[in-house]
């Protein structure tokens, strides 16, 4: 993600679609940020709570704070060890519009799986609003691991 922010103007970047079908590619790397820091930087000890996150911040609108926000993220995952993987978590989440959560037992390993699926799907929203504005996407920018081959979302402006 942080090669497209860094490739991308600003104007790119935090324009949303006319259609309201979806934020801004801004607004889809800072959802990715807070999931990815939810698990490598918890807000309180061994509990995961991918629910709270920060919404219409600078994150979302100037790429130079985003980029700044990419980096301990990613600082976050090179860290972790593969005894961290094994390690057990709390998971909290929100199931109902009230604000009712749930509690579940994970593992940081688990939720990595999770994190790396829910960022793919996003960099495949971003590729679709990349290619609406005329840029061009790597060849496996927002495909999953296990998708075989290569399939461009755009062309080149």
């Amino acid at each position: 993600i942080a090669s497209v922010v860094e490739s991308i103007d600003d104007v790119t970047f935090a324009t949303r679609r006319s259609d309201g079908v979806s934020g801004s590619i801004g607004a889809h790397v800072r959802h990715t940020i807070d999931h990815v820091a939810a698990l490598v930087e918890p807000m309180s000890a061994d509990v995961v709570d991918y629910d709270t996150r920060r919404r219409g911040t600078d994150v979302e609108r100037h790429r130079p704070v985003s980029a700044t926000e990419l980096r301990p993220v990613a600082n976050g995952l090179e860290s972790l060890t593969p005894e961290d993987e094994d390690r057990s978590i709390e998971l909290s989440a929100v199931v109902e519009h009230n604000g009712q959560r749930v509690t579940a037992r994970s593992t940081v390993g688990r939720e990595l799986v999770f994190v790396l699926s829910h960022t793919v799907h996003h960099q495949a929203i971003i590729a679709l609003l990349l290619a609406d504005a005329g840029w061009r996407t790597s060849d496996r920018f927002g495909l999953a691991p296990s998708t075989p081959g290569t399939a461009p979302c755009a062309q080149s402006a």
